[in-house]
């Protein structure tokens, strides 16, 4: 529809992305996709054999086509084996920060154990020691009584 590319703001030089601009001087087969100047005001319009809504030729390989299908099947496919491989790291990864959480609290609870059994071993030892000085200090009294009766 000619009169429908007539009323469509011209397209930017850089729509071609990197392909070299059609002069009528240049022109060849090669670039017919590409805009071409026009003559009068100096910008780009689309060439006659484009329709507005056509998807250029560097538009993604990703079109919808039945070619393209199971391309596009394979490639959901892979992106969804891919979410489902980060999604277990991802509970791996909490799971084994959840396991070392509950290893360092049975290191320090084991700690505070052993801390709690030396610290009674030291009340036991301090209690023997106080109770065989009792015992020394018995003997010792028995025998200065003894000692003053004889």
């Amino acid at each position: 529809d000619v009169e429908a590319l007539r009323t469509q703001p011209p397209l930017p030089a850089s729509a071609c992305l990197g392909t070299p601009l059609v002069t009528p001087s240049t022109s060849n087969s090669n670039h017919e996709h590409c805009p071409s100047p026009s003559p009068s005001s100096g910008t780009v319009s689309p060439s006659p054999s484009m329709s507005p809504l056509t998807p250029r030729s560097h538009m993604s390989s990703r079109i919808s086509s039945p070619g393209n299908q199971p391309q596009t099947k394979a490639a959901d496919t892979a992106a969804a084996a891919a979410e489902a491989e980060r999604e277990e790291a991802a509970r791996a990864a909490a799971e084994a920060a959840r396991l070392e959480t509950m290893a360092a609290a049975r290191r320090e609870a084991d700690r505070a154990a052993a801390g709690a059994e030396r610290e009674e071993a030291a009340r036991r030892e301090v209690a023997r020691a106080a109770a065989e000085a009792a015992r020394v200090e018995k003997v010792a009294a028995g025998r200065r009584a003894a000692a003053r009766a004889a």
